[in-house]
């Protein structure tokens, strides 16, 4: 069947389980400046809900807590510039948050600790060691620095873990108009992209299979070609991205990327505004494009949506995975900053089906979140943060999108000597797990079976395993080993991770006498 028909049966089964009512929008809480909302990995018992000024405040069972979980704003930490489309604008939990304790927050800086006012910063923290509803400032380790010192708008904004493990990161052209700083169609920009990087503890890695990371662009870069992808979002159940691309002068945007497609994809600003051309000299003048304006790996909009028909700024949703709400389950849910109604669409390879208005309108809507439960969230400029509801409680948390994979392995084996009874072999994972390594080695017709070991790696960073050959063994292999003047490893790779997802690998190596 696959992991997406495995999770979308158990979506199936969930939306048997719970009875459903019609989605209506029931009040969360009044927030300051409320722009992202999100829980942890599997806790039904509380919300985070990110406010632009800096601070993160916890809605624990129903209850906003007194004091912020934490708190960058002038009167704690002093790191964010806030106002307009600056500040403090959404977080993402690490996949082992409940182990490691780690979250990255994206925010606009001050001078300090950025070296410009209003550069991007990617930061990670984690929680306090004695407060599970607090972190700790001390932990703060950064992830990535962007100039965005120019302009003060088009900051994109999204954080989110993928289905690989990695943090992928949504960020705008560098403001201005037309992207008068060109950085869209630049590959060696950070600017108007979607970038994925490695940040499990360490240094921060470029994933090797990255479209430039062995040259031709910045190594982080995953797409390119964006306006100001201000929100994006990973299909719980699927893995599928989806982009919503905030446009100009007459046309806002969704994008869609089925799981593993739109590597070094190209999404076409500023030669391109959703289908249009785009004409810097004249941005108002809306003219089809033809196939002289369109770039290179070019990826075409799922929807568009034009400023005649009362859209100027699209916030992107999320495909309802919530088993509540069957009317809107698998369908993608977004809506526009003035507009105001909440839409839906049936997203597949190709097209967008059935896309229109759901009933429901929030006025001035900032942002969507989602829950633990995949209960979709949408709050406003007025401060106001909605559930869209239909089913009971939040009991019985949703997959998410990282947690459909198995772990990826990465193993390294040279050819080596058997000199010390032992070969070594390097592995590591996309994130944490039990690993189990067997094997034989063969040299010519004698094989001798190699001591299992096992280890666990620590939010998958690569390990050195060492497999010893039985010291009763030692002599035999090295008298097969002379004679044969060579012989061959054949080591046996398992990696089980916390979901008790699962991989294998089979690697041989060279063994030298």
């Amino acid at each position: 069947m696959g992991i997406r028909g495995v999770a979308l049966g158990l979506l199936a089964a969930l939306m048997v389980a719970v009875p459903a009512r019609a989605a209506t929008l029931e009040p969360v809480g009044t927030f300051e400046g409320p722009v992202f909302a999100i829980s942890p990995p599997g806790d039904v018992h509380r919300l985070f809900v990110v406010e632009q000024r800096g601070t993160i405040r916890i809605v624990k069972d129903g209850a906003v807590l007194p004091a912020p979980f934490l708190d960058l704003s002038p009167t704690g930490l002093n790191m964010v510039v806030s106002g307009g489309e600056r500040g403090l604008l959404s977080m993402a939990f690490a996949p082992d948050y409940a182990r490691s304790g780690r979250f990255d927050v994206y925010y606009t800086a001050l001078q300090p600790p950025g070296p410009r006012l209003g550069d991007i910063r990617v930061d990670e923290f984690r929680v306090s060691a004695s407060d599970p509803d607090r972190a700790d400032p001390a932990t703060r380790r950064p992830l990535l620095a962007i100039g965005h010192s120019v302009f003060a708008n088009h900051n994109g904004g999204q954080l989110a873990y993928g289905p690989d493990g990695m943090l992928w990161i949504g960020t705008g052209d560098g403001g201005g108009g037309g992207d008068t700083l060109g950085n869209g169609q630049r590959t060696t920009s950070l600017l108007g992209k979607i970038l994925r990087i490695d940040a499990r503890p360490g240094t921060p890695r470029t994933p090797p299979d990255n479209p430039f990371a062995r040259g031709g662009g910045a190594p982080a870069v995953w797409a390119t070609g964006f306006r100001n992808p201000f929100r994006f979002s990973f299909d719980r159940a699927s893995g599928d991205l989806v982009v919503a691309d905030v446009g100009q002068s007459f046309d806002e945007e969704v994008d869609f990327l089925p799981l593993g497609r739109g590597r070094g994809g190209n999404f076409g600003w500023n030669r391109l505004e959703g289908s249009f051309r785009f004409d810097a000299a004249n941005p108002e003048q809306l003219q089809r494009a033809t196939g002289a304006d369109v770039p290179p790996r070019y990826v075409s909009p799922m929807i568009e949506h034009l400023h005649s028909a009362g859209w100027c700024a699209i916030i992107g949703g999320y495909v309802v995975r919530d088993p509540g709400i069957p009317e809107l389950f698998g369908r993608y849910v977004y809506s526009d900053l003035c507009n105001g109604q909440i839409f839906s669409a049936e997203l597949i390879p190709g097209g967008a089906v059935d896309d229109g208005p759901t009933g429901l309108t929030v006025t001035a809507p900032t942002s969507f979140g989602e829950d633990a439960c995949g209960r979709l969230l949408v709050m406003n400029a007025g401060g106001q943060l909605f559930r869209v509801a239909g089913s009971p409680a939040c009991t019985r948390p949703v997959p998410a999108a990282f947690e459909l994979l198995p772990p990826d392995l990465r193993v390294v084996a040279h050819p080596q000597r058997l000199a010390r009874g032992a070969l070594d072999v390097s592995v590591g994972a996309t994130e944490g797990c039990l690993l189990t390594v067997s094997g034989s080695v063969r040299a010519g017709r004698r094989t001798i079976a190699l001591r299992t070991a096992a280890v666990r790696l620590v939010d998958g960073r690569p390990r050195t395993v060492r497999l010893l050959v039985p010291a009763r063994s030692r002599p035999a292999l090295r008298r097969a080993l002379a004679s044969a003047g060579r012989g061959v490893a054949t080591l046996r790779i398992l990696a089980v991770d916390d979901g008790e997802k699962f991989a294998r690998r089979t690697v041989r190596v060279r063994v030298l006498r």
